[in-house]
């Protein structure tokens, strides 16, 4: 493409323009024209995008309003942030400047190596440099002012929030904020409830007392005295039953007051409570498919809170139930229905807590194969507490469910499972140690599985699930029984039979944990589209947690002197131009991100014709990577990793021959390619790619031992000692037969 560059050929057409026009300005819009604080600007404001942050609205709109300007903003960034004098933008520095963008676009289209010239540089120049803005050069420096202006606004809001986040008041930094309000909520109005329910307990049990006192003086007519004076051989005077008799009167009418106080307050308050109790308690349990992607990982902290808090929200209801059982026995015609109805109200309410407080503590996998055995352990938060009133040993069954029985599971009693399991029953037990009740569900293995995959998906696209079923009894103080059952879903699975499924399995099972609507959804719908940055957020939240699992797994000898490594700016970008294929300068981190995108179309790289989907590059890297024979150089930093080939041998020919680096291979599922600057025997600069090696290769023989029987390769990239990097991970040379006195003996064969 040729640049039509007559407009800047006259050195003095800038000085000439300015004598035309006059000396105009860039309008004062409050820019920090500080050097220090514009250099370097894109690069943080770069940083915010693929992350998930307060700022994302400003954003979105950032670059939905300069979305013609980004590939320029990027491109301009040295003469941008660098050259330009942003408190004094002349008309004529105007000039100066776009002469610079167009040298800049012709160094651009001329060096190969870097981003390529594309319709949309055309387009730039079409449009920005010939037409419209040639006549008016202040417009394009406006244009790139006001963007400046925007990124600082949004780094300092950024930086705002990142300090008043980290000064929230919080008593137990280990909770999420969101759940520690929630159980502030419910502990402030539970503390209140308790106060009330302690306080009229006393009462009750002084109305009793009297009721007992009473009894003796009166029949069952209400009106007559009885004549029974034991320990006095005389009847009892007028004042004397005048006096009983307003003692009854006074009686009957505490009672009626204590059962107003019940159905009209305690009862609605305690719902109210429970309500909001089960609120959180769901939410938290929506949100357990976040564990598996790293995206909440406190869960057996905020598991304790909510056992003991709904223990306690027990306890007042047992004791509520025993307050109005006692009225009961004592209530007069006139509100003995009164008293009946809060009984049913608070009976109502136990075999809520029965039923809803029964959790999955630990979930099942959420990739099932056929004939392997798997566990999962279940806790209910309240039994503990309902053992005087109920049977806290109850039997649990375990069935694999479809989305269609998953859509009517509430009204069914007799479930039709959609596989066969085995060991699928276990009894409840009770735990010293956490004073909890507990259902142990070991060995369990599914055998088959009915599969009901749509028109256009895989056995892998298929989510189902497993219902844990209890059958608890419950027998009130009211002497009423019910037969409650307690039904439980676990986070979606997907079954497959074989091993090489599991990668198009867990990338099912990642968008659905990542991107459904936890709360009140059609049983496993998830969109089909995200953006960008908020894939890339998650998929660093999978990365680090399948890190953290390694480092936590006490079966692993992983070295914890490194903090784990997520995945950083540089290796968010790579991936998005892998799975957006456009260039770093064209991407816009709110770019839409469908399922076919991500799993199912091929991105075919361009050395060989090998294609495989965005996922399983991705899936077999973080297996490598997580593999111990691995992971401890990527924590270390030792692994570049995310880098093509071209860039890699752009970086490497500026430096010393012997200089190698590691990165994943674009062509190899899961490989690790070394890349090293050598020699051509014409003496010229010469960078080699080694074969990728996989997880079966480092089983053979590590990295750093491979790297040692390679002299030739002297430093990492950049400039660190090869021995000094990889000492500590050589194997140790083994003993030789003479130094432990043998003689080896000479070996013969029979002719």
């Amino acid at each position: 493409m040729d640049w039509d560059m007559s407009y800047f050929a006259n050195n003095q057409e800038p000085f000439n323009l300015s004598e035309i026009y006059g000396i105009l300005l860039l309008p004062d819009i409050g820019l920090d024209t500080n050097p220090d604080e514009i250099f370097g600007q894109w690069r943080r404001f770069s940083g915010l995008m693929f992350n998930s942050n307060p700022v994302k609205d400003m954003l979105q709109s950032y670059f939905k309003d300069f979305h013609k300007y980004i590939s320029y903003r990027i491109i301009f960034t040295d003469i941008i942030e660098g050259t330009v004098n942003w408190s004094d933008v002349t008309f004529e520095d105007a000039c100066i400047y776009m002469k610079k963008f167009a040298d800049e676009l012709q160094r651009q289209q001329n060096n190969t190596s870097t981003v390529a010239i594309n319709e949309e540089f055309e387009h730039f120049q079409a449009e920005i440099l010939q037409n419209s803005l040639c006549d008016e050069p202040l417009k394009l420096m406006s244009i790139f002012q006001s963007m400046l202006k925007r990124e600082q606004d949004i780094l300092k809001l950024a930086v705002n929030s990142q300090l008043s986040h980290m000064q929230l008041p919080n008593n137990n930094n280990n909770i999420r904020d969101d759940f520690v309000q929630n159980m502030r909520k419910a502990y402030a109005q539970l503390s209140q409830i308790e106060n009330s329910t302690y306080d009229t307990s006393n009462k009750v049990d002084i109305l009793e007392n009297e009721f007992k006192a009473l009894c003796q003086f009166f029949t069952d007519d209400d009106t007559s005295l009885q004549y029974n004076w034991p320990d006095q051989g005389c009847p009892p005077q007028a004042y004397q039953k005048e006096e009983l008799t307003n003692r009854r009167i006074c009686l009957e009418q505490n009672i009626q007051a204590a059962a107003d106080y019940h159905q009209s307050f305690l009862c609605n308050e305690i719902h109210t409570l429970l309500n909001n109790f089960l609120l959180v308690l769901r939410n938290w349990q929506a949100n357990q498919s976040l564990v598996t992607i790293g995206s909440h990982s406190r869960k057996s902290l905020e598991l304790r809170e909510l056992e003991k808090c709904c223990k306690r929200i027990t306890k007042v209801l047992i004791s509520c139930m025993q307050q109005v059982v006692k009225l009961q026995q004592m209530a007069v015609d006139q509100v003995k229905d009164q008293v009946q109805c809060s009984t049913q109200q608070y009976e109502a309410l136990i075999c809520e807590v029965a039923r809803s407080a029964f959790v999955i503590e630990k979930h099942p996998p959420q990739v099932l194969l056929l004939h392997k055995i798997f566990k999962s352990r279940l806790r209910h938060l309240a039994a503990s507490e309902l053992k005087d009133i109920a049977n806290v040993r109850f039997i649990t069954t375990a069935n694999l469910i479809d989305r269609h029985t998953v859509s009517a599971i509430s009204e069914q009693i007799n479930i039709t499972p959609s596989g066969n399991m085995i060991n699928n029953q276990a009894e409840s037990s009770f735990s010293t140690t956490s004073d909890s009740i507990l259902v142990e569900m070991e060995n369990m293995r599914l055998v088959s599985s009915k599969h009901a995959v749509v028109e256009g998906e895989r056995i892998a696209d298929e989510k189902q699930c497993i219902v844990f079923h209890a059958e608890i009894f419950l027998k009130c103080p009211s002497m009423v029984q019910y037969n409650v059952q307690a039904k439980v879903l676990s986070s979606p699975v997907v079954v497959i039979s074989h091993v090489k499924q599991e990668a198009d399995a867990n990338a099912t099972i990642f968008w659905d944990n990542a991107f459904s609507e936890q709360q009140q959804r059609t049983p496993f719908e998830v969109t089909r589209s995200v953006q960008l940055y908020d894939l890339l957020f998650h998929l660093d939240q999978l990365w680090i947690e399948e890190l953290r699992k390694i480092g936590a797994s006490k079966k692993k000898n992983i070295n914890q002197s490194h903090d784990i490594r997520g995945l950083d700016d540089d290796a968010k970008r790579f991936l998005a131009m892998k799975l957006i294929g456009k260039s770093a300068g064209s991407l816009n981190p709110f770019s839409a991100v469908n399922w076919n995108m991500f799993q199912k179309d091929k991105i075919v790289p361009m050395e060989v014709k090998k294609n495989f989907s965005f996922w399983n590059y991705f899936y077999k890297i973080m297996k490598l990577v997580t593999c111990p024979l691995i992971c401890n150089y990527w924590n270390a930093g030792i692994v570049m990793g995310f880098i093509d080939k071209a860039t890699s041998e752009r970086l490497l020919e500026q430096y010393t021959s012997g200089t190698f680096l590691l990165r994943f291979s674009q062509t190899v599922l899961g490989g690790l390619v070394i890349t090293f600057r050598t020699e051509n025997d014409e003496g010229g600069v010469k960078v080699v790619h080694y074969a990728p090696d996989t997880v079966k290769d480092f089983k053979q023989c590590s990295l750093a031992d491979i790297l040692k029987k390679l002299p030739h390769l002297r430093f990492l990239y950049p400039d660190l000692k090869k021995d000094d990097v990889f000492g500590q991970y050589y194997s140790e040379p083994s003993r030789s037969p003479h130094s432990m006195r043998y003689i080896p003996k000479p070996i013969f064969k029979e002719a």
